[in-house]
């Protein structure tokens, strides 16, 4: 119980932060946080899109590298197939160093790893 109302709190925070970086591609309609499977789900309307994007983050991890945070994961796919290879072209590594700003999040990131 206390582990899902955390995560749903979590989510909250998360989809705020998305929110202000995507409004000017669409909207969050929806973020849910597993932490216990690891796993982030969302569902976004892209504008000039009729249907909804899914998308799952599976198997993800946080770390501090120095003042800086990373997001590593194992998988990273969505409900488009152009946008499947594109995100595997532009992040092959399956890591990607969060904004400086997200720092000021830290707490509710360590949140995601526990």
């Amino acid at each position: 119980m206390l582990r899902k109302l955390k995560d749903q709190a979590v989510a909250w925070t998360v989809s705020q932060f998305i929110r202000s970086k995507l409004e000017n591609y669409g909207e969050v309609l929806g973020l849910d946080f597993d932490s216990s499977a690891r796993v982030i789900s969302g569902k976004f309307r892209l504008r000039g899109e009729a249907d909804p994007l899914y998308a799952v983050l599976s198997g993800y991890e946080v770390s501090e590298e120095g003042d800086r945070l990373s997001l590593t994961y194992v998988s990273l796919e969505t409900s488009r197939e152009w946008l499947n290879q594109l995100l595997k072209d532009l992040i092959p590594t399956n890591s990607i160093k969060l904004p400086a700003q997200a720092s000021r999040y830290s707490g509710i990131i360590r949140l995601l790893m526990h």
